[in-house]
């Protein structure tokens, strides 16, 4: 079996433009939550929309239903470092300075497991497609 390249690249700006348009307002008016409200925030905004790429993806291939998640949420990443200009002109620039503020190390962390997180989500969406498709009756 081929890998549907057009698909991965389609879901994964899907899913990464699905994203924006749900951080951009959470980092913009979020603010006024403790710190753990936002990063229950940011982990359901980066699981949500890549879960649904990956589901999306899984509905006309045949096999390897995971490889093809992962692969929309390496591409995701890659245009997510594409599009950080335009996220923080979004955001504004007093959000964006929060990260200056906290310790390199634990933003360096916080973004792997975010990377990680979109990754496995996508993951995550493929296989349940893939489940879901192999049980439907055709």
């Amino acid at each position: 079996m081929k890998i549907n390249w057009i698909r991965i690249v389609f879901a994964a700006i899907w899913s990464e433009l699905l994203l924006i348009a749900i951080y951009v307002p959470t980092m913009r008016y979020g603010m006024v939550f403790p710190a753990f409200i936002i990063l229950a925030i940011r982990v359901l905004v980066f699981l949500g929309p890549m879960f649904l790429g990956g589901l999306w993806i899984a509905r006309k291939i045949e096999s390897r239903f995971i490889l093809h998640g992962v692969l929309v949420g390496i591409f995701s990443n890659v245009l997510y470092v594409a599009l950080v200009p335009v996220i923080s002109l979004l955001i504004g620039r007093q959000y964006m300075s929060q990260a200056q503020k906290m310790d390199p190390q634990v933003v360096l962390i916080l973004g792997i497991i975010f990377v990680l997180l979109k990754i496995l989500g996508a993951a995550a969406g493929a296989y349940v497609g893939g489940r879901l498709r192999t049980q439907s009756p055709a």
